[in-house]
């Protein structure tokens, strides 16, 4: 989690119903959950919690139009970093998903 008190970042779309559910479903069953020291949802944050996982992982997977990124943390922070570790990442954007 990008900070210890998640909430969806200012100007995203509320979550509503199953995806929300699912969400707290999936946290609740987790066997670990790492927050990051973060008090409120920012770019460093995000950032924080990007590198945090691209630096510990064998894979990485992203679900990614291959836009640059816009800031920092986001899914094209991630790869580039994932790349320059020499991590195998894996890219997908399913088909008709538009951002």
């Amino acid at each position: 989690m990008a900070t210890k008190a998640y909430r969806r970042p200012p100007g995203h779309a509320p979550t509503h119903g199953s995806a929300l559910d699912t969400f707290r479903e999936l946290r609740a069953a987790a066997v670990m959950i790492t927050e990051m020291d973060f008090a409120e949802p920012s770019e460093a944050a995000y950032y924080a919690a990007s590198n945090y996982i691209v630096e510990r992982c064998d894979l990485l997977v992203a679900v990614w139009d291959g836009r640059l990124a816009v800031g920092l943390g986001g899914t094209g922070h991630a790869v580039a970093r994932a790349n320059e570790l020499g991590r195998d990442v894996m890219i997908t954007w399913p088909q008709g998903v538009q951002r």
